[in-house]
């Protein structure tokens, strides 16, 4: 669910992570007509044939979903929409990701709008009190060991949407029915999240979805992947009267420049060319492996099978992991290839402005 993050290499516009990096591109692709119903939920009544249940739920989705709807079926009670997203989310399936693209961005949209607001709240309101979200889950030990690890100097970041409630009670209640005496690899955990009037509200993206969840009684909170929380110190973390372990969490306001950029830009169509070189691939694709870098770029070209040129990035991209491991001989064999097909490109006058960029990034 959390991914340690050093400070000291976030200060940098390029400090995003390659698969946050990859979700900001994915909220902010152009999607063709119909995609969620021929891909996402196609998919999906595959994956749920035989079940009752979910093939009804799948078809009311399929005829009667909006952009407006995503949180709404988001929250849909005994529907794993949310369960199988966030899965994906934390083993960084870049196959499913791309089936939720569309989804995602619905999402994200009605995030961003709601938070809008809760801004313009802030604003008016010069001294709101601290808002604290709670949320009670299982963790195994060894997730846990690593947070417990975490110093001063470090953030930890989400790695898929992270819900809270506003009702502490509630998320006690979850770890209760949730926990086991006889499990030995989990700890309960109850997260307390402050949220302060005085941070940067425009740093991270969250909301309350009460209004448009269904399950209002939840009094839902809900954060968007990637987004930064400091751990305060364990002396605070420590209650000695309670069956489970309490870690609090404080919103970071830091703004990585690349990711709030992303965020705030009101244009939510894109610019291919520029996302791709100047902000997607920014997120460092140095922690990736050669594997998630290939798949990436495959489906970035499933979703734009006309830009030739885009398989020339991926080469460059490549290129550069390789050069970052000092790989030396591995890292001008991708080069080469992608310098050839920008001559192609060239010889065919595809995208020749954007195919000489290339070429010399890589000279």
């Amino acid at each position: 669910m959390f991914s340690l993050v050093d400070k000291q290499d976030s200060t940098t516009g390029d400090s995003l992570n390659w698969w946050t990096g990859l979700i900001l591109f994915l909220v902010h692709a152009d999607y063709p007509e119909n995609y969620m119903q021929e891909k996402l939920i196609h998919e999906l009544e595959i994956y749920y044939f035989g079940n009752e249940h979910h093939t009804k739920l799948l078809k009311e989705m399929k005829q009667t979903y909006t952009a407006g709807q995503a949180i709404h079926w988001y929250t849909r009670p005994n529907f794993t929409l949310f369960s199988i997203l966030n899965k994906a989310m934390r083993q960084h399936n870049i196959q499913v990701a791309f089936l939720f693209g569309s989804y995602l961005k619905d999402l994200f949209l009605q995030l961003k709008q709601l938070h809008r607001l809760y801004i313009d709240k802030q604003e008016e309101q010069q001294q709101e009190p601290i808002l604290r979200v709670y949320r009670g889950q299982l963790m195994s030990k060894s997730e846990l060991k690593s947070l417990s690890r975490a110093s001063a100097n470090i953030m930890i970041t989400t790695n898929s949407f992270l819900s809270t409630s506003m009702d502490r009670q509630l998320s006690e209640i979850f770890i209760d029915t949730t926990h086991h005496d006889d499990d030995d690899e989990h700890n309960g955990i109850l997260f307390e999240i402050e949220l302060r009037s005085d941070s940067d509200p425009k740093s991270q993206i969250f909301a309350s979805i009460k209004h448009l969840s269904c399950v209002e009684d939840e009094n839902e909170v809900l954060f968007m992947i990637g987004t930064y929380f400091n751990i305060k110190k364990e002396d605070d973390n420590v209650d000695l009267n309670q069956p489970y372990r309490m870690i609090k969490l404080t919103l970071n306001d830091y703004i990585d420049k690349t990711k709030f950029e992303i965020l705030s830009s009101n244009n939510h169509g894109l610019n291919l060319k520029r996302e791709i070189s100047r902000r997607f691939m920014q997120a460092s694709f140095y922690n990736a492996s050669i594997e998630e870098i290939n798949l990436t770029f495959i489906n970035i070209l499933r979703l734009y099978p006309n830009e030739e040129w885009i398989m020339a990035m991926k080469y460059h991209y490549l290129g550069e992991h390789e050069r970052h491991k000092k790989q030396i001989p591995a890292a001008l064999t991708y080069f080469n290839q992608g310098l050839e097909l920008c001559l192609e490109c060239i010889n065919g006058d595809k995208k020749l402005d954007f195919c000489l960029l290339i070429l010399a990034e890589i000279y």
